[in-house]
């Protein structure tokens, strides 16, 4: 089945990097080019395999510094495609540099548009706008879980962290919120 995007956030920030992160077929459930999770990742991929183990959904995330120049919507179908994700997979695509986020689940997923803008604009943008790469990926997880057992969405614990960890120096980041509503 095909990809359905959904609404994702950006922030203005400094222009996109000359290189670009083209999408690309994942091999594992947590890439992470820019170093963006540092001594975190064990507690994404804890997060992500509760997700699988309670609920049978894989959740893979990719941290790159851009999408490339492409839409984040763009960017997600077609690393999702060129991974082959089926209707049992949601991918979290983050650009750090770009400081914008995708997360794509296939449209016959049993999920509302509704219930993935809750997991979005609860779960997942409150980590991000403090910098916090790994509270994003985990809020994704735990997000969909809470959703999926009909509970109550949370945020959850926010650590801050580097503005954008695949910059040579610090940028002037300004968080001005975008939400744009996908297909």
């Amino acid at each position: 089945g095909g990809v359905g995007a959904l609404a994702g956030v950006m922030w203005l920030a400094m222009p996109v990097a000359a290189h670009g992160d083209d999408p690309f077929a994942v091999e594992e459930r947590v890439t992470d080019r820019v170093d963006a999770l540092g001594d975190r990742r064990d507690e994404v991929e804890d997060a992500i395999d509760r997700l699988f183990e309670d609920h049978r959904l894989d959740l893979y995330v990719v941290y790159v510094d851009n999408f490339s120049g492409m839409s984040r919507e763009d960017w997600a179908n077609e690393t999702a495609g060129r991974s082959q994700l089926g209707i049992n997979d949601a991918l979290l695509a983050v650009a750090t540099g770009e400081r914008a986020y995708q997360l794509s689940i296939d449209g016959d997923y049993p999920l509302t548009d509704e219930q993935l803008e809750e997991i979005e604009t609860v779960a997942i943008e409150p980590p991000l706008r403090e910098n916090d790469w790994a509270g994003g990926a985990i809020g994704a997880a735990t997000g969909l879980a809470a959703t999926l057992s009909g509970q109550q969405v949370q945020t959850p614990e926010i650590i801050p962290g580097a503005e954008d960890p695949s910059a040579d120096g610090d940028f002037p980041w300004a968080p001005v919120i975008l939400v744009g509503a996908g297909a």
